[in-house]
């Protein structure tokens, strides 16, 4: 049973993504269930109800108020708004699932666990390197390939996959791991991912360096690294996957240019149309394996080429497109129905975002159709029932490119408070490295989706359950460790 287990949560992260016959179904919900169901059956030996389990039960609980609350006023389908509003709890059963393992045999899952983490960074690594730097349209994205998506539905999960993951491997100290990591995160070319790894190793980096300051000071350099001891055969393989890392990193950045000569699409310069929003395809459906593995599929809104990360950084504009963004969305009527908001924000969205003239206009595709869709969704919200439970989950459609936004859209001031209490005990008791974890996660929050797509939120409640299985072993050996110099203590007496 345990190794089902984890080979389910090894397909969330990596498997294919397969459609049902059955409409909005996926062999992912099935795979989920069937974990669910083990869970229940093995419940004893993972935890009795915590503050965890509460705040994510709260966060559905409200989504499906605000769902029934919404499908009374008419404006969307209460089905699929149920559906939208139980995701969280659907992601959140690989969190008791992994628990049930580290239960079983901490020290042993916890290797085992990361021989999962290990193949999904290795396999996410390699496909993003085949179709990013060679063009070769291998996958199951549902955008095209001009950035890399890995094994995911876009470069925007790829990006969050592969930032958690460089945070959580420099956390261990293993340096290739978290070097293959970064060059995913590089072909993700995803510019919020990027920032928000960045923010939190520098979080990382600083905290290290002020223990290492009280450990020199305490017991004196020599002492102070001894820990960080290492064989030279392993310190020459670290330094040679750092430095190709490196290397990657500065050609995707554009610090470094190759050699002139085309390695397929991506070499081509950017053309002035919008591309598809970080998460626009989140919950889209999925195309046919032997379709996604043979060709790039395309989106609504069509992907220029990118050569970089500096000219995707340097393309940005977010002030300017936020204006340019708000007197388009004033010209158009708020719309009353979940449909009416799909076809104004996704059927027919280059009705009302001229990408061509983006640039001349001061903004940024991209942008100008993440902001358009933020003010349709501000400029609907005029009612106090809607300020208070939402417009209802479902309502503005596969994503908002942002996952703060979202809550206020889908749930309201209920649906906000509810999130910021499982925010809060994600924080809670958590060690240093996951704090660092959860940061990369809420930055990329921002502009994307993240909380409700299905592989970073698998990945994340994975890492979340090593962290706190660790955390109680810790708590453990410490306690035993008190015990034993306590009965000490009093046998001297």
């Amino acid at each position: 049973m345990r190794w089902v287990l984890a080979a389910l949560l090894l397909w969330l992260l990596v498997g294919p993504r397969l459609d049902l016959p059955v409409a909005g179904l996926r062999v992912e919900d099935l795979l989920l269930a069937a974990m669910a169901l083990l869970c229940l059956l093995h419940v004893r030996p993972i935890t009795r109800p915590s503050a965890m389990t509460f705040a994510v039960l709260a966060v559905a609980a409200t989504g499906v108020l605000s769902a029934l609350v919404a499908a009374g006023r008419g404006t969307l389908d209460p089905v699929t708004a149920v559906l939208y509003a139980v995701r969280p709890v659907e992601y959140w059963v690989a969190f008791p699932a992994a628990l049930l393992l580290l239960r079983s045999a901490t020290a042993l899952w916890t290797r085992r666990l990361e021989v999962v983490l290990a193949t999904t960074t290795v396999l996410q690594a390699a496909f993003a390197v085949v179709q990013y730097y060679f063009a070769i349209p291998i996958g199951f994205s549902h955008a095209a390939y001009t950035r890399a998506a890995g094994l995911t539905v876009g470069p925007y999960e790829l990006g969050a996959i592969s930032a958690a993951l460089v945070v959580y491997w420099v956390a261990r100290g293993r340096w290739v791991l978290a070097s293959v990591s970064v060059i995913a995160l590089a072909a993700s070319i995803s510019r919020i991912s990027i920032l928000a790894a960045a923010v939190a190793l520098a979080i990382l980096t600083v905290a290290w360096l002020v223990r290492q300051v009280r450990a020199i000071r305490r017991q004196g350099v020599r002492e102070a690294f001894l820990p960080y001891t290492r064989s030279r055969a392993r310190v020459a393989v670290s330094v040679i996957a750092v430095g190709t890392a490196g290397l990657v990193l500065a050609f995707t950045l554009g610090l470094i240019r190759g050699p002139d000569f085309s390695l397929g699409q991506n070499t081509a310069g950017p053309a002035p149309v919008a591309e598809p929003s970080e998460a626009a395809v989140s919950e889209t459906p999925t195309p046919t394996p032997t379709a996604s593995a043979t060709s790039a599929p395309t989106s609504d809104l069509p992907a220029p080429p990118a050569e970089s990360v500096s000219s995707r950084f340097a393309s940005t504009s977010v002030l300017g497109s936020w204006d340019v963004a708000a007197g388009l969305a004033a010209s158009v009527a708020p719309p009353q129905t979940s449909a009416q908001y799909a076809d104004i924000a996704y059927a027919h969205i280059n009705d009302f975002v001229n990408a061509g003239s983006a640039v001349s206009s001061g903004s940024e595709p991209s942008n100008l159709v993440r902001f358009f869709r933020w003010h349709l969704i501000l400029d609907t919200v005029d009612d106090p029932s809607e300020v208070v439970f939402g417009l209802g989950p479902s309502f503005v459609g596969p994503s908002v490119d942002g996952s703060y936004l979202r809550f206020f859209a889908d749930g309201g001031i209920l649906g906000v408070l509810a999130w910021l209490a499982l925010i809060v005990m994600w924080l809670r008791r958590s060690p240093f490295w996951m704090v660092c974890v959860t940061i990369s996660l809420l930055i990329g929050a921002l502009f994307i989706d993240i909380v409700y797509a299905e592989r970073p939120m698998v990945l994340y409640w994975l890492l979340l359950a090593m962290a706190t299985a660790g955390g109680a072993a810790a708590r453990a050996r410490r306690a035993a460790d008190q015990d034993v110099a306590a009965h000490d203590d009093a046998v001297r007496a």
